[in-house]
This record gives C-alpha cells, structure tokens and sequence, in this order.
C-alpha cells in the first residue's frame, strides 16, 4: 500500500489480475455469537477472492484488527450454484462458524444484471452472518468514486458490542471521504483517502474499505481499525435520476439488518439478520413476507408480514403501510436492481436500518429482465463452411451467436452443424450443446465470462462409447426429466440407444456437472430384447411423472418402438405402440416429432409418403392403449396442406396449445397445424405464417426448422431465409393475430 499524507494526492494503484487479492469479487460482512442472557461478540469481517469461468471461488477472509485487517482464513467455500430464482447457493455451504442451519444467497454477479448480493447464514443458538458481494471492476479509475453516495450502514462497538444503524449522504472527493448522517450513528464523519486501485478497492487513512460495483453504481464497504472503538459495515448506491415505477415492478429478495437498542439508551445494542422477500406490484401494491414463508408458497393475505402501498420519489422507493403509520425509505441504484434500505418510520419512532434488496424471478412475478448469461430461448444453426452456431437469446432480449468451434474449440462435429442439440440447464440457468465427433460426445459449455469450452464426455466416463451422428446414427437428442437432471441419448455403432446422464453431483475440481453413461441394449438383452433397425432420427421425451422415452421408427415395417424406462423399474425395456393400433395403411417417409401435453398426453407425429401429417397419441385415461389420427385429413374439409418430412418441428404452449410446423411440399411456405384447449369442440386448424409475417420480411425457405415455446409466453419458429440467414418467426399473445420476423445473423451479438 502506497501512503497518502492529508492534501497530497492519493495514489492509483494498479493490480495486475495475477496479483495476490486482486480478485474478482469482494464481500463485507458481520457475524455475531449469542451467549448467556443475551450477550453478543461480535465481529467484522471481509473477504477478496476470484470466481472463475466455472464458478470455482479462491480467495481470503480478513477480520477487523487493531489499526487495520489482518488475514484470517481462506474462503470457506470452493464454488458456487446460480439458481434461476435469483439466487445461488455455496458449495459446500458454509460460512465463518462451520455448517448453517439455514442459508440464502443472493445473486452478484455483473453479467446476469446484479450490482450487488448477499449471503445470510443462519447457525443456530442466535449465530448468525450476513455478508454483502459485489463482483470487482477491472478497470476502475479514481474518478468512478467521486461523488455523491446514498448510504446505510451497522456500526459495532468494540468494547461492549453495542450495535447502531446509521444513514446518510456519502461524499468523495479526490481526497477524502465524508460521510453526512441524516440519522442514527455514523463513527466517522471525515476519512483521508489512501489508495484506490484500478479493480475498485478504496482504503483510507482510518482503516475503511470501499468496493466498487462491477458496473460501478454501487458501494459495499466495511471499517475494519478497531483503535477508535468501533467497526462496521454499510452498502451505498450512487445517487442518480428517478426511475420510473415500471423499472421498479417486480420481486426482491431482501436481507434486513437492524439494532433493536439503540447503544445511547444506555442498554446493550441488539442486532439482528432476516431474511425477507419484497414484491412491488404494478398496481402500486407491495407486500413483504419472511423468505421462509414466501419459499413455502403460504398464503399471502395470511402471512404476509406487510402490505401497502408503494411510490418513487427521486431516486428513493417508498414503503406505506396499510393502515398503519409505519413508511420505509430505500435507495435505489440506477439499473433498479438494487435497493438499500435507509429508515423505518413507525409513527412514533424514526429507526435507521440496513437492508438490501436484490432482483428475484420468483413464480408469478416477472420483473424487467437482467442483462447476463441466463438465455430465454437457445437453438443451434449452421455458419460459415457450416460450423456450428448456438443462437441464444439473453435475459436481457438480445441475441448473441456463438461460433462453437472458433469460441471453444474441439473436434467438428461428425454429423454436421444440423446435428448439434442445444439446451437452458434449469440448475445454473446457462446454456449448453451436445454433438457427435470422431472422438466421442462433445459437451460445449456456456461460463459466466469469457469463451465457452468443451468436454469430450465419451473420454472421460469409463466404459462410455459414441453416439453415432448424421444421417447414419440420427445425431443426438436431448431430455430434461421433471428432476431437472439432463439426458443425451442416440445411437452407438451397434445400433443400441445409449445415454449420458447426470445425477446433479458435480466434479470435484470444478462446479462442473459429472455425467454418467449407460447403454440400453445391455437391459434389453437381459430379457431377449434387441433395438430395431431405426430409419432416420430418434426423438427422446421425459414425462411429467419421470419416464424416460427414445422413439423411432423401425425401418423394415414403419412401425414406431420406444425405448423407455419409468420410477419403479429396475431396467429399461422396449416397446412397440402397433399392438393397441389397427395395422398401418401407410408408408412413414420420416418426420417423427414428439411433444407431451400439461395434463400428461403423449403424442408422436410422422409424415407418410403421401405428405399427410399422422399423429400416434395416449392420455392417461386410455389406459395401455393408443390412438392414431390424421390430422391432415381433419382440416381443411379434408385436403389439409400435405408437408416436407425433412423440416418437421412440434412445440407446447403455455397454455396447452399444441403445434406442428413445416414446410409445404407444394408452396414452400410454413405451414403450421395448431390446436388450443379452447378448441376442444372444433379440433385442429392449420395456418401459414409465411402469410401471418410482414409482407417484404425474410421468408424461411429451407431445413431444417425448429419449433421453440419459451417462458415468455412467445412461439417461435427458426429456418433458414434464400440467403441462408438464420430467421426467427414469432409471436406474443399482444400481437394478436400478427406473428414478427427477425433476422438473427444480421441482428445477433458476435461473442
């Protein structure tokens, strides 16, 4: 560290990104110890530390000294878990006092569109700690720091663990730091600055640490000198323009910090963590509940701890209680994801507290989108001398594409850009593909930052062989079973159905996840079954009650047999659907297409020779039996469009309307046939999207097409333009009957 003498000029000091604490991520916390009749210890701590492209975490624990920190530990923690919920979880989870009863995290990370987050740990017999995160900027400038700050802090006294808030006007300039109470304790008015460094850590004179926000709106920072009788921690966001009430709609997941007794009452200070959820309402509507009871799904006029009414004014959020006098104050920074709260006003008493609020994406509340990493829709396509594509739009409605070969490197896929699977991993929220190569299954990896990678899963797992890609195998499929675990299954060279598969362990190594293997035809032979000669591609589907399910058809008869495996059963088996059938009166030219419907229906759809669409379907309420229907038939008076086996893509609504799109083998145009709950008493109708488009809007023209119903309630259908540009038909319920065009390689973000 670099000294600074009162009205020198404080030093930049720059880290380079090897050096030692110079990380990526930075944390201030506090813990306290309950002991007999009600006594706390207390004790201020920080952390800096590194958070790799696997969410691996490496780094040190500091505590409060007497002039200034002094290293204690390294991090207790070696990785972390996002959650799409807007939180993430410690592995192993653990915190300054070993193993909590109870934890939450919320999420800090930059790219996902958080400023800040915290960790709240709760380890039994009144042991708690509360820690507020922020990722690290690499190229802080000492300008980033200056100005006008809104903060909240918890101060602790050193001697008698006294605990105070405190809020105010936070001030700097390229000399000093001044804080300006508005209310409650705040033990230093005035601080020289020492050393700022270009990965936004600002220390001054007086043994405080001020830490930067990666996108640089808001501040964490801690006293860690205990020479002048007291330590503390607070969290500041910049001031900055009012946002609007739109901005500010939706969930926060809330950490609460405040002291019972105030020290000047001439009793010990008290202080307390809690965790809470607070959701704004476009009505102007707010209610909160303790996190536990909002995680349990409890009613909310029941246990909602409070309801009101909430306003913006300037850059402040307003809390008013349903009839009562009580109104909460909070900060907000300038992107809306966070907020700090200030003051608590009951009507009688006027109590400074800490708190901060972070973006959450709970059930039925959807707040504006955070930029980052999580996609809402992520499909494969072919580039340049058909290299594989991932186009995947962000949470933040922008598409990026990435070139899997020039990002992660790797083996070319055997099967070629058309047969690599794509797929949003519901555990961490990031986006992953699967293909075949020469060298085995290669698993492509989406990180936090920076490029993607590459795994060749068939080389790691002993025992595993390859799944055989193109034409000849039918590629790679991929399931989600209701668990959440992912399935990649195909075909090995032996014609057998194989499968990767996870557990949800993860390597030891890294946060990444371990993948299993196992091959079908080995149950099968058990009990003298044999997998059929498939022709063309399989389809593999996960039931809602946890059934595993790769379909073909066999090519000798046309006759679909599914390979399958339920809870309860000790093996995989093979079964054919022509039992329960009537003989076929077709010839299958390919196309099979599977989509499951919400009240647990099954249907697996062909083309025959003739371009007639036929659908084999099963509903619990038929028992072991199955139906066939064509569907070709039940349009159109009978004379639906007949459609291209090769482009054939099924997709599920939301709200249980089914789709199956393709190209007309006549016109050329897409066709889709559609279904809706509503429609129960008409049946199927087909349209064309070619003519539900823009007209002069890019026509898709070619194969294959990929049919996406995404949680934003928009369908979509991917293809290819004359051009070869990669296109995107879709449509939101505000559309109406309209659907939009967007060109994806001309729009897409190149990473």
């Amino acid at each position: 560290m670099i000294g600074h003498d009162v009205g020198a000029t404080p030093v930049l000091e720059m880290l380079e990104a090897r050096a030692l604490f110079a990380g990526d991520f930075a944390s201030v916390g506090m813990r306290f110890e309950t002991f007999g009749f009600g006594n706390l210890d207390g004790d201020v701590f920080i952390s800096e530390g590194f958070i790799d492209d696997s969410l691996s975490t490496f780094g040190d624990v500091f505590s409060s000294g007497s002039l200034d920190r002094v290293r204690v530990d390294t991090l207790p923690y070696d990785f972390i878990e996002q959650s799409a919920d807007g939180r993430y979880v410690r592995h192993p989870d653990r915190g300054s006092f070993g193993v909590p009863v109870e934890s939450n995290g919320a999420r800090f990370l930059d790219a996902d569109g958080f400023p800040v987050g915290w960790w709240y740990g709760d380890f039994g017999g009144g042991d708690k700690e509360a820690e507020f995160i922020v990722e690290r900027p690499e190229n802080a400038e000492y300008s980033d720091f200056v100005g006008e700050w809104r903060f909240s802090m918890l101060t602790m006294d050193v001697g008698d663990e006294d605990f105070d808030n405190g809020y105010g006007l936070l001030s700097i300039d390229f000399d000093d730091v001044r804080f300006v109470r508005d209310s409650g304790r705040v033990p230093h008015t005035i601080s020289a600055i020492d050393v700022v460094t270009d990965r936004g850590r600002l220390t001054t004179e007086a043994g405080e640490y001020f830490y930067l926000s990666k996108d640089k709106s808001v501040m964490i920072f801690a006293d860690m000198a205990e020479n002048d009788g007291a330590v503390s921690i607070g969290v500041a966001v910049r001031t900055s323009p009012a946002l609007s009430r739109d901005e500010l709609v939706g969930g926060y997941l809330l950490q609460w910090a405040f002291a019972d007794t105030p020290a000047a009452d001439g009793a010990n200070g008290e202080v307390d963590f809690r965790q809470r959820f607070l959701s704004l309402e476009a009505d102007g509507d707010y209610r909160i509940w303790d996190l536990d009871d909002w995680d349990s799904g409890r009613d909310e006029n029941e246990y909602a701890i409070s309801r009101g009414f909430w306003r913006v004014s300037g850059n402040r959020l307003i809390l008013e209680r349903r009839d009562s006098d009580d109104v909460v104050v909070m900060g907000v920074s300038p992107n809306g994801s966070t907020l700090v709260a200030l003051s608590l006003d009951d009507g009688e008493i006027f109590s400074p507290v800490l708190g901060v609020g972070t973006r959450a994406f709970p059930n039925g509340i959807v707040p504006p989108p955070p930029s980052g990493v999580d996609a809402v829709i992520a499909v494969p396509a072919a580039g340049e001398f058909g290299r594989p594509l991932v186009y995947a739009l962000g949470t933040d409605y922008v598409w990026e594409v990435v070139d899997l070969i020039r990002e992660a490197g790797g083996p070319t896929p055997t099967g070629g850009a058309g047969d690599v699977a794509t797929w949003i991993d519901t555990k961490d929220g990031r986006t992953y593909a699967a293909a075949t190569s020469a060298q085995g299954l290669v698993l492509y990896s989406q990180p936090s930052s920076g490029n993607w990678t590459y795994r060749i899963l068939t080389s790691e797992i002993a025992g595993a062989n390859a799944i055989v890609g193109g034409a000849e195998g039918g590629g790679v499929q991929v399931m989600t079973s209701p668990d959440g675990m992912v399935h990649i299954t195909g075909l090995n060279a032996a014609g057998d159905v194989v499968r990767y598969y996870q557990t949800g362990e993860r390597l030891t190594s890294s946060a990444a996840f371990r993948w299993f293997f196992a091959d079908t035809g080995d149950d099968l032979a058990q009990v003298g079954q044999h997998t059929p000669v498939f022709a063309g591609g399989l389809v593999s589907y996960a039931t809602s009650w946890g059934g595993l399910n790769v379909a073909g058809i066999e090519e000798s008869t046309g006759t679909i047999w599914v390979v399958w495996w339920a809870p309860g059963q000790t093996r995989w088996t093979l079964t054919t659907l022509a039992p329960t059938l009537s003989p076929p009166d077709y010839t299958v030219a390919g196309g099979l297409s599977a989509y499951l419907t919400p009240w647990g229906g099954i249907n697996l759809s062909v083309i025959d020779t003739a371009g007639d669409l036929r659908v084999t379907w099963w509903v619990p309420g038929f028992g072991g039996n199955w139906r066939r229907s064509n569907l070709t038939d039940e349009v159109n008076g009978g004379a639906g469009p007949a459609l291209r086996p090769d482009s054939i893509s099924t997709y599920v609504s939301s709200w249980g309307g089914l789709n199956i799109v393709g190209l007309d083998a006549s016109s050329g145009d897409v066709r889709v046939y559609w279904w809706s709950p509503e429609r129960t008493n008409i049946g199927w109708a087909v349209t064309s999207l070619t003519a539900a488009v823009p007209p002069g809007t890019e026509r898709i023209v070619d194969s294959p097409i990929l049919g996406r119903a995404s949680e934003d309630r928009s369908l979509n259908v991917f293809g290819y333009a004359e051009g070869g540009s990669f296109v995107r038909y879709f449509w939101l319920p505000e559309f109406g009957g309209a659907w939009q065009v967007e060109d994806l390689t001309a729009i897409a973000v190149d990473r």
